[in-house]
This record gives structure tokens, C-alpha cells and sequence, in this order.
């Protein structure tokens, strides 16, 4: 399938259509800019050429973040880069480019949670509350597996085990995800990181408390009696599923 080609404008790259496949249209301006379109509806300015012999997708930025003229800009700022011998990826391992943990999970968010979870603003809640204020400004080659460890232990301790948890499998899958799109190159520090065991909070009627119930219930009326019955069966099925 050919590519498109065309100028750039601001019209033809918001009208692109979103289709079940990635696709990417390719500017007659600036040489090796793309732009990326995600079947997730997000669109990305890219260069892709050769990098010392090696086929390199390079990241510019999102259109919704760029204006034409600045992402063509950044395309003509790497693409000098690269014929002077420099290796745009490997510069954005440095300190200098590398994105933030907070940066890694805008990503996550826009592309993953807001596509593909039922309530992605609760991980979203989670993260802006437990997690920024300590970790957010960090670039993510500088969270190492002892940094993740000490920051669950300190969650536990100020809240609860299974917050702790909840906190660390956050950041696990904004790695898992950063990692598997390209957006850092690095390992997940909290591969290792050894979870809290917690105590689930159901808990079955002995025979004392079914017999009480049972007769709390018949001194109700058929309907609340019909309803508390299949609200019971329904939790010791789902009970006996899991």
C-alpha cells in the first residue's frame, strides 16, 4: 500500500481518518516526517530514517501538542542530528530528554486506560495523589528497584498493604506499557518488588447467623424476601466462582 504524501496542513492531518490498523502520511516539506495515526484515534509526528544502518522511528510529538511549524522544526533539528553521526534514541536516554514518570503515564493514560479500562480516572486519582508527589518529577532511568521498595514500604506504613500494592502495580504497568512502546528503554523496577500479602475482606455466615437471618427475613414481605434470597445466592456463586 503507498504511503500518502502531501504538505502538511492543519486541516488534513485533523481530518484523517482512524482506522483498525496504524498508518502513517508523510510530509512533502520537511524530509523523513511523518505523521503517525494510532487505532486509537492518536495521531503522532514522527521521523523515520536510518540511524548508523539501523530503520529508526523517532518520536516528535503528538499533533494535538505541536503546531505544524514546531514539529517541522524538531524533524530538521533530528535530522541534522543524525547526519552529523549523533543517535537521536540514544539521546533520549540522557537526562537531558528522558521523560519523567509523570510524562509516562500521560502516555499510558491517552493511549491505554482511556481506550481499554472501565474507570481509567481512578488510576488517574491514584497516581496524582500517591504517586506524583514523590516520584513524578523523576526521570525513569532514575527509579531503581531499591527507590520502588523503600516508596512501598513507606505507602504501607502510612496507609494500608493493599494501597501499597495498588500503588506499586501502577507504576509497574506504566513501565510495561512505556517499555512496549518505545517510550523508554529501560527495565521495569518493580519487576522484583515483592508485594504484601492481604487478607480478603469476605466473609461467610456461620449457621447461627444464617439461621437469624432467614427469620429476619420471612418477617418481611414477599418482594424484600424474593430480593435478599437471589442477593445471597448471586455472592455465593460469585463466591464459589473465584
Amino acid at each position: 500500500m503507498n504511503r500518502q504524501t502531501f504538505a502538511f496542513t492543519k486541516a488534513t492531518l485533523h481530518n484523517l481518518e482512524v482506522k483498525s490498523i496504524r498508518y502513517s502520511v508523510s510530509d512533502t516539506e520537511v524530509p523523513h516526517l511523518r505523521l503517525m495515526v494510532y487505532p486509537t484515534g492518536i495521531k503522532t509526528y514522527v521521523v523515520c530514517r536510518k540511524v548508523k544502518g539501523k530503520p529508526q522511528r523517532i518520536k516528535v510529538g503528538r499533533l494535538s501538542d505541536l503546531t505544524i511549524e514546531q514539529a517541522r522544526k524538531q524533524a530538521i533539528r533530528i535530522n541534522s542530528m543524525i547526519t552529523l553521526g549523533g543517535n537521536p534514541h540514544g539521546d533520549k536516554r540522557s537526562a537531558q530528554m528522558e521523560a519523567t514518570l509523570k510524562e509516562l503515564f500521560d502516555y499510558y493514560y491517552q493511549e491505554y486506560l482511556l481506550h481499554f479500562t472501565k474507570r481509567p480516572d481512578d488510576n488517574k486519582a491514584t497516581f496524582e495523589f500517591q504517586i506524583a508527589p514523590v516520584l513524578g518529577n523523576l526521570k525513569a532511568s532514575e527509579i531503581t528497584p531499591d527507590k520502588i521498595r523503600k516508596f512501598h514500604a513507606k505507602v504501607a506504613e502510612s496507609c494500608a498493604p493493599s494501597t501499597a500494592n495498588r500503588v506499586i502495580a501502577i507504576i509497574s504497568a506504566v513501565f510495561n506499557f512505556s517499555i512496549k512502546s518505545n517510550y523508554y528503554s529501560g527495565i521495569n523496577p518493580c519487576a522484583n518488588v515483592r508485594r504484601y500479602r492481604t487478607t480478603s475482606r469476605d466473609r461467610f455466615l456461620n449457621k447461627t447467623e444464617l439461621e437469624k437471618f432467614f427469620n429476619a427475613i420471612k418477617q418481611e414481605d414477599e418482594l424484600f424476601e424474593h430480593f435478599f434470597l437471589m442477593l445471597l445466592y448471586s455472592k455465593s456463586t460469585r463466591a464459589l466462582n473465584d
